[in-house]
């Protein structure tokens, strides 16, 4: 199943549509994370808590209310055990170094042209302890620059990883 917000969608949509593509298979679900009811949509769609669950919740928390993040992270908490959320998170800017404040104030800045401002930023150390402590996850992993820096092998010495923008995933 594949949700996301209802004008994003939409967009994808008419994309797959315009290059003749077809999605088999693929239930297609509208959901705006900051009005509506994740749990309550995924229900009527039939996806059930009961069931090992795998999210992948990318490109979306730094468009939503650091709220609306916390309580979706704890409707996933709440699946079976097993279930998977991987999802990013951007930094607050502040201590951010040089180049990484450029390219993060630049994407925000075409975000924003858009339309869609960032709205919230977190630090993955604090979140990961929440997930852990109340949010109902028993293992975090971080996707940090050093551990992310093997799959930059072969490339150019200045491209490196991001430690502004990290991948998370967390498991019930």
């Amino acid at each position: 199943m594949e949700v996301d917000h209802p004008d994003t969608q939409r967009s994808k949509l008419e994309r797959l549509g315009a290059l003749g593509l077809k999605t088999r298979g693929v239930k297609y679900l509208p959901v705006d994370f900051a009005s509506q009811d994740l749990d309550t949509e995924l229900e009527t769609a039939g996806v059930g808590r009961d069931k090992m669950t795998f999210f992948a919740w990318l490109g979306v928390t730094q468009y939503i209310p650091a709220s609306a993040t916390y309580e979706t992270l704890s409707f996933v908490g709440r699946h079976a055990a097993g279930s998977e959320v991987v999802f990013d998170v951007i930094r607050p800017f502040a201590g951010l170094a040089a180049d990484e404040l450029e390219i993060s104030a630049a994407a925000r800045a075409v975000a924003e042209d858009r339309g869609e401002p960032w709205v919230a930023y977190f630090e993955p150390e604090q979140l990961a302890r929440r997930l852990t402590t109340s949010l109902g996850f028993n293992r975090v992993t971080r996707l940090t620059p050093e551990r992310a820096r093997h799959y930059y092998v072969g490339q150019p010495t200045d491209v490196t990883p991001l430690s502004a923008w990290e991948l998370m995933a967390a498991t019930i």
